[in-house]
């Protein structure tokens, strides 16, 4: 099992260099790096948050409006990780008073991987609800 720390150390401090939308509400957020590092949000939903206002969210089905403040993710450093309790939710702050929450979907049930850390194509963390991080390799 991989602890909050790895994940920290990975991911803190660095900066989004891109945001694209997958099929249905997957996301993949590319990282700055020497190493192509990218999350991909996938069995989960998720909301975006400026100034505590929800301006985005997974729901939205014409994927436009959400698209453009989650596009705006870009160029966003990466703060910090707060896992809730239970390992349901995950949320990631950045600057500029912004934040992220990958919330469990309630369709996939406990055993579902919320999201991947991948390091050059090859998965190396797997967040999974109602267990936190875990090694993929």
């Amino acid at each position: 099992m991989a602890t909050k720390l790895e994940a920290q150390n990975v991911l803190v401090g660095r900066s989004i260099s891109a945001v694209q939308r997958g099929v249905g509400s997957f996301l993949y957020i590319h990282l700055k790096s020497e190493d192509d590092l990218r999350l991909w949000v996938y069995l989960a939903d998720w909301e975006f948050y400026i100034s505590g206002d929800k301006v985005a969210d997974s729901d939205d089905t014409e994927g436009d409006a959400s698209f453009q403040y989650i596009s705006a993710m870009a160029g966003r450093t990466i703060l910090g990780l707060t896992i809730e309790d239970g390992s349901e939710a995950i949320e990631v702050s950045f600057d500029c008073d912004s934040s992220f929450q990958i919330i469990a979907n309630d369709y996939y049930g406990t055993a579902a991987d919320m999201m991947y850390l991948f390091r050059n194509e090859t998965s190396i963390l797997t967040f999974k609800s109602g267990c936190g991080w875990l090694n993929s390799l």
